[in-house]
């Protein structure tokens, strides 16, 4: 992503406004960001290839998935236009984020029969962080 691109994304996150071309006042805009990569965001930090505040902007709810479940993490946003998935209501994105946590943990527990040991290995956590998740979010296994 160009600077000019990585300034433009952080000042519409940051004002909730953007400028239309060839307009002559701002626009006011309620978004939520999606963003994801596979590059190394740190070093490309380092190395002045992206924007540290613009990187703190958008880690604010990071959520690392394996790469085999992206395409179905990406279900729900893709059908996001006319979506009434509680996650793209919620005006919070705390809330937002704990109510796609639970949903995505829940269908991959589905997946494993309710296994939380071959849950926990197929996503790629310690058996004992995805049961002390699943407790958090209060989620009921089978």
């Amino acid at each position: 992503m160009t600077p000019a691109t990585q300034a433009k994304i952080l000042r519409a996150a940051e004002s909730g406004q953007i400028e239309r071309l060839g307009a002559t006042a701002p626009v006011p805009v309620d978004v939520r960001i999606i963003a994801a990569t596979h590059q190394d965001l740190p070093t490309a930090i380092r190395e002045g290839r992206f924007r540290q505040d613009l990187y703190f902007r958008l880690a604010g709810m990071t959520l690392r998935l394996p790469e085999a479940d992206v395409p179905m993490a990406l279900e729900p946003i893709a059908a996001a236009g006319s979506s009434n998935e509680p996650y793209f209501q919620a005006r919070d994105y705390r809330e937002a984020r704990r109510l796609f946590e639970a949903e995505y943990l829940a269908r991959k527990l589905r997946e494993h029969g309710g296994n939380v040991t071959r849950t926990a290995a197929a996503i790629g956590v310690e058996r004992q962080s995805l049961q002390e998740k699943i407790k958090q979010l209060g989620i009921e296994r089978d």
